[in-house]
């Protein structure tokens, strides 16, 4: 029967002064163990990644296929010009990694005025409420612009709002197992 070969994932190693066959120690570093047979090689220089991008040609209105993008170094410039980006990463720690990356952009939505400004609300404000608080803790929220209800068609009975919605990164450390019940 052939030998399988396993492959260790995780983190770095670097062996200690000792012989391996003695029981060597082992220290970790923080940087991931790269699969050189999947052929994971990271670009890590951010200028070569700004060239790629600019050099690409790309708009704002395109979809960019990224295969393999590691750790996501020049997926994050790409999204800094296309309008979406779909990364496939066979490797599920870098594609952990990349959600990572990923999770801490903003986004910007359009509601129906009332609850927009729920969102935004400050203490003592008369629209402050458990939303408020809620979305504060994890998020940065800020109102963007007031959209009329003339601007759409058929126009709706209520007015709308555009916030941008920043989370927090690192998230607070807060059990929300403490919300359930409430």
């Amino acid at each position: 029967m052939p030998k399988i070969k396993s492959q260790k994932f995780g983190h770095s190693h670097q062996k200690n002064n000792k012989d391996a066959s003695s029981g060597s120690s082992v220290t970790r570093t923080s940087a991931p163990l790269f699969n050189k047979n999947l052929g994971q090689h990271i670009l890590k220089n951010p200028l070569v990644s700004q060239s790629i991008v600019e050099k690409a040609g790309l708009k704002n209105t395109d979809t960019v296929l990224e295969v393999g993008p590691g750790t996501g170094n020049l997926t994050m410039r790409i999204l800094e010009t296309a309008k979406k980006v779909v990364a496939v990463e066979r490797d599920p720690r870098l594609a952990a990694e990349l959600i990572k990356r990923v999770l801490g952009k903003c986004a910007i939505l359009m509601f129906q005025r009332e609850f927009a400004l729920r969102l935004v609300a400050k203490p003592g404000d008369s629209l402050y409420c458990r939303l408020s608080v809620n979305v504060q803790l994890f998020a940065k929220v800020y109102h963007i612009m007031k959209v009329g209800k003339n601007n759409f068609k058929p126009p709706p009975q209520v007015e709308s709002s555009v916030v941008r919605i920043e989370p927090l990164n690192p998230p607070p450390t807060v059990s929300t197992k403490e919300f359930d019940g409430m």
